[in-house]
């Protein structure tokens, strides 16, 4: 009787280390969830302020762009001949353009300003971002 209560406790007492482990590995599992929940979460955020203050910024840039007498048509801006990086610029940046985009053709533009051929390329990418 003696050994059959020992090994009726022994197993008692494996059963609860073993609740004990489950338990533990569960709440280790749920922390590392909420964790990883929060900086999703702020991550998110971060990325929709960040977006929001460069549309703001845009938007001012080419409401702040100064008018002058001769002020150059959209279509004229997307031509060789036309071409003014600063004027394409704020053109793309006050647009609806996503972020990424954005930043891909004022590169391209920037890299291609002084090479007619490649120039040409990348301002008929930004006609067709545009819809023109």
């Amino acid at each position: 009787d003696t050994a059959t209560d020992v090994a009726d406790t022994a197993a008692d007492v494996a059963a609860d280390a073993t609740d004990t482990a489950a338990d533990a590995v569960e709440a280790t599992t749920d922390t590392a969830t909420e964790a990883v929940d929060a900086v999703a979460d702020t991550a998110t955020e971060t990325t929709e302020a960040a977006t929001a203050d460069v549309a703001e910024e845009g938007a001012a840039a080419v409401s702040e762009a100064p008018v002058t007498e001769e002020t150059t048509s959209i279509a004229d801006l997307l031509t060789l001949d036309g071409f003014d990086f600063d004027k394409v610029a704020n053109l793309i940046d006050g647009s609806d353009m996503g972020v990424l985009q954005k930043t891909t053709l004022k590169t391209g533009l920037q890299q291609a300003q002084d090479n007619p051929e490649l120039l040409q390329g990348i301002l008929d990418q930004v006609k067709e971002a545009m819809g023109l």
